[in-house]
């Protein structure tokens, strides 16, 4: 969606498992092969990590999520996105999208340079603590808005598949100075 309103953009998708989503389908890298794409798993400080593989993929994540999935450990690449970020020259003013399974404040500490450059984040946030080091709903909304962006609108939701109870939610928030109407 993002393409078709912002076709001039530079996208850059950073994906530690990005090997075993291409073995499943490369349909996707193929259709826009003009994405960059970076293999690392970004967290707040670089070095190398154990990554929790979840079956499904989806659940993947730097935490150690305790659900109802199994998960195998694979070492990864960690990189800030702030070094991707230099290392990409990226410039300009951007979306950032962060869903990276319960370690979004990691990601947004490790994003302290390229922050100023971001005016929309779209972020995944839980509802259910399913590592401890976690954090739930109110407070990455709260970190989000110290930050300077203001809660936007719900744009999806995940659903526990066992019993239908809501865990997930995707929410925009917007830099906070491109609103017409204060709220301070």
């Amino acid at each position: 969606v993002v393409k078709r309103i912002l076709p001039k953009a530079r996208f850059f998708l950073v994906e530690p498992l990005l090997s075993h989503y291409m073995k499943i389908s490369d349909w996707y890298y193929k259709r826009n092969p003009e994405f960059e794409c970076v293999p690392v798993a970004v967290s707040d400080r670089p070095g190398e990590a154990d990554f929790s593989v979840s079956d499904d993929l989806y659940g993947s994540s730097l935490l150690h999520p305790a659900d109802l999935r199994s998960y195998d450990t694979l070492k990864v690449p960690v990189r800030t996105l702030d070094q991707v970020a230099r290392e990409k020259n990226l410039s300009g003013r951007g979306l950032l999208k962060i869903d990276v399974q319960f370690a979004e404040h990691l990601v947004l500490a490790g994003a302290k340079e390229l922050l100023p450059q971001v005016d929309a984040l779209l972020v995944e946030l839980s509802l259910v603590r399913y590592a401890p080091q976690a954090l739930l709903f109110p407070e990455m909304c709260e970190l989000i808005r110290k930050m300077g962006f203001r809660y936007y609108e719900d744009t999806g939701g995940w659903r526990c598949p066992v019993d239908g109870t809501m865990v997930q939610k995707d929410v925009l928030f917007v830099r906070e100075n491109l609103f017409l109407y204060k709220t301070s």
